[in-house]
């Protein structure tokens, strides 16, 4: 069975086109969702066809080979549908180029379980959005793929093999890739999201704190249900700053290869932390120091003296010492 034969017995639309975005296979439930017969729809430019892909679908598709998302597509009798899609790049045996398969599902926005999932999507995006932290959703598929590779080799204690190896470690941050991020992370990591989804995640980790990625990455396949540090990353631009770096493992998603990290600014109260720290460690050597003797005296016959030395006209105290030496031995404490 030719794979179009195969295709067309698939539920779902079924579109492969190549880089230039020409169609080159279109199954007839394609056909049925769009209103367009394969032979009219092969060759055609998918965007004038059906609609243009959203600049974030080709991003991901650009950094991370696959997209997910709803999408508003024209049918050949001019009306318009609402589909959930998922795209993929892939390579073919027969060609060197990649192409990209579209998957799409017609939405029933009436049916309750729809209604339902909208309802989900739209308290997690705003959640995601509006929070002062910096949200960033992740990909680690093929930091799984290092770690079974590892395994194989005989290593079992990998705590020790991250301490021994930290370009190991180094390198499980490159192949981890960004999948989204909220408008605070811009901010954080002064980028447009364009450059931070670009980005190697290596370059937000300065060497100093490999350690407590590798941290976290033991804490996902040791089945911990989270993991807090306070560390330092640093952002496009080069600045290092301290963080809050936390990592929620709920059930399935370090199955799947996605997680969702926070990192908040602790910027501020690490400095204040640290003055107030250097603060009491100066007084505390200020009370402690053996080397200069202090001491507090309470001598009221001395006031009355200098009071009587300015009742007789006595400007300068220190031309009167000269001129009368014993008024310092008559007037010291004892």
């Amino acid at each position: 069975m030719v794979l179009a034969e195969a295709l067309d017995l698939v539920g779902d639309s079924v579109v492969t086109v190549d880089v230039d975005g020409r169609i080159k296979s279109w199954n007839l439930a394609a056909a049925a969702l769009y209103g367009v017969k394969p032979n009219d729809a092969l060759n055609q430019d998918i965007e004038p066809l059906l609609g243009t892909y959203p600049e974030e679908a080709k991003l991901q598709l650009q950094t991370r080979g696959s997209w997910t998302g709803r999408l508003e597509r024209k049918r050949a009798d001019g009306s318009t549908i609402r589909v959930r899609a998922r795209l993929a790049r892939f390579s073919t045996a027969a060609s060197d180029d990649d192409r990209t398969i579209d998957v799409s599902t017609l939405i029933d926005e009436t049916h309750p379980a729809e209604k339902k999932l909208q309802d989900i999507e739209y308290r997690y995006r705003n959640l995601f959005g509006a929070v002062a932290a910096s949200f960033w959703e992740l990909d680690f598929v093929a930091v799984g793929e290092m770690l079974r590779d590892l395994r194989q080799t005989g290593v079992t204690d990998l705590r020790s093999y991250f301490a021994q190896n930290p370009k190991y470690v180094r390198d499980m941050m490159r192949a981890t890739r960004i999948i989204d991020m909220n408008d605070r992370s811009m901010q954080l990591f002064e980028g447009s999201k364009r450059d931070l989804l670009n980005s190697s995640i290596d370059q937000f980790w300065p060497y100093e704190s490999t350690k407590d990625f590798a941290s976290s990455v033991l804490a996902a396949i040791g089945g911990d249900p989270h993991f807090i540090v306070e560390t330092r990353m640093q952002t496009l631009l080069g600045r290092v700053f301290d963080v809050l770096f936390t990592v929620t493992f709920l059930p399935g998603t370090v199955g799947t290869g996605t997680l969702l990290i926070g990192i908040t600014d602790i910027s501020d109260r690490v400095k204040a932390s640290k003055d107030l720290q250097e603060a009491n460690l100066r007084h505390r050597m200020f009370l402690e120091v053996s080397s200069v003797a202090l001491s507090e005296m309470i001598s009221p016959e001395l006031a009355h003296c200098f009071e009587d030395l300015r009742a007789t006209s006595v400007i300068d105290l220190s031309a009167y010492i000269d001129e009368h030496p014993e008024f310092i031995d008559l007037r010291s404490p004892m």
